[in-house]
């Protein structure tokens, strides 16, 4: 099937008509059309730089139309083979598909228009992936008039290798995902069991709060029929004021026991409370991390089947240009969370907290800050406490993470964005 087809030229053979340099090279007096390009280079070109949304719209606008239940495969597919088909309708589909993509990525091929030279052209595409930017450089490079054969397959190589690096990280969260989801069952089967057991210890109590209550009840009402009785035989004896008095001390002490039980009672009744509202939490807060790590992966989930890349989607956090800086986690996490911020609308700048930047360096990054995330499990504790003592003083937004995990990042990025308030829990 042509959409997944290689270049018809070798690797060896590519580098060998061209040389990468200074020198300039113009194969086409203007720029290339998706016709002019190898149809090999098709189904990167359309899965990048196009989204399936996009490719629907464009088959309404040239006439056609799919049968119910076709698949975002099918409809890639169907596409891509139409760029080189000779019937009239699909030619005019493949000028509607360049005339869409010079739209879309009109910036990017503005950027790229006055490169006359290979050298140029890959410093700008290298500035372009750093700052992961891919679906408008990448047809802005295929397009040039100035591109050679070998920087072709270098940039459709690397373009590849991202869907499978992006492919492996989105299996990494679902697995993750998946252990949450069972977490959180677990969680809330025992909060569920402790409700139950909570519900049946008060409902015990109460009963034996009213047991106390009748007996005591009938205990007074025996006291005051003593008394009553005690009025009555008043003339008798000297002894049966000491009885009654005696009765009435009995009953005062009968009265501070009950006191202290009900006492004990209450005690337990708090702590039982208390145990329940920390169980809720925990529940709330698992529930709040999986819904943020389901978020995430339906943002960035570009790689369908077969290795295809697809067009990267926005996130629901919109960070508006503000500039995080990330005190501290793993740095081998550094480059995913750079992209899971830029797909926010935001910069990313990292800091490792002391261990190779220095605290010395601490304040600088700081002031460059407009928000501070800072995963308190894998960061100095002095680092953390200057962090927010600068945040503090400067009205900064410090937001302290639970964890060093993409999950966490995502909780802290809706948390930053929907209040100006300085955090003081970890999320």
């Amino acid at each position: 099937m042509e959409s997944i087809d290689q270049p018809n030229k070798s690797l060896s053979a590519s580098f060998e008509d061209g040389e990468v340099g200074t020198r300039p090279i113009t194969k086409f007096p203007r720029r290339r059309k998706l016709w002019d390009i190898d149809k090999g280079y098709h189904c990167s070109i359309i899965g990048t730089c196009l989204s399936v949304s996009a490719l629907c719209k464009l088959l309404v606008k040239a006439g056609l139309e799919f049968d119910p239940g076709v698949t975002d495969y099918e409809i890639h597919g169907f596409f891509v083979r139409a760029m080189t088909a000779e019937t009239p309708d699909k030619r005019r589909l493949a000028r509607l598909v360049n005339k869409t993509l010079d739209r879309a990525h009109a910036k990017s091929i503005a950027g790229y228009r006055d490169e006359s030279t290979t050298e140029g052209l890959l410093r700008r595409w290298e500035q372009a992936t750093n700052a992961g930017d891919i679906p408008g450089p990448y047809w802005a490079m295929l397009s040039h008039p100035a591109i050679c054969d070998s920087i072709e397959i270098r940039v459709h190589g690397e373009v590849h290798m991202l869907s499978h690096i992006a492919g492996a990280a989105n299996c990494a969260d679902f697995k993750r995902l998946r252990r949450l989801e069972s977490e959180s069952l677990e969680v809330g089967g025992r909060a569920k069991t402790a409700e139950l057991k909570l519900r049946q210890r008060l409902k015990e109590r109460d009963e034996k709060i009213a047991g106390m209550e009748k007996r005591f009840v009938a205990e007074r009402a025996a006291f005051e029929r003593m008394q009553q009785q005690a009025a009555a035989n008043l003339p008798d004896t000297a002894f049966g004021v000491t009885r009654l008095q005696e009765a009435l001390a009995d009953e005062r002490c009968k009265i501070r026991r009950l006191g202290a039980v009900i006492d004990k009672q209450q005690a337990e009744l708090g702590h039982l409370r208390k145990d329940r509202d920390t169980l809720a939490r925990r529940i709330e807060e698992r529930d709040e991390e999986c819904q943020a790590l389901e978020l995430q992966l339906l943002a960035t989930v570009d790689a369908p089947e077969n290795g295809v890349p697809r067009e990267k989607t926005q996130t629901t956090v919109n960070l508006s240009g503000s500039r995080v800086l990330y005190l501290g986690g793993r740095k081998n996490m550094y480059p995913f969370f750079k992209n899971i911020v830029s797909r926010c609308n935001g910069e990313f700048i990292p800091h490792d907290g002391g261990v190779e930047n220095g605290t010395r360096q601490l304040h600088s990054a700081l002031s460059k800050a407009d928000i501070v995330l800072c995963p308190v499990d894998c960061v100095s504790h002095g680092a953390c406490l200057k962090a927010k003592k600068i945040c503090s003083d400067y009205g900064k937004r410090f937001v302290p993470l639970r964890s060093s995990g993409m999950s966490s990042l995502m909780r802290g990025l809706v948390h930053a964005t929907s209040t100006a308030a300085t955090a003081s829990k970890p999320l």
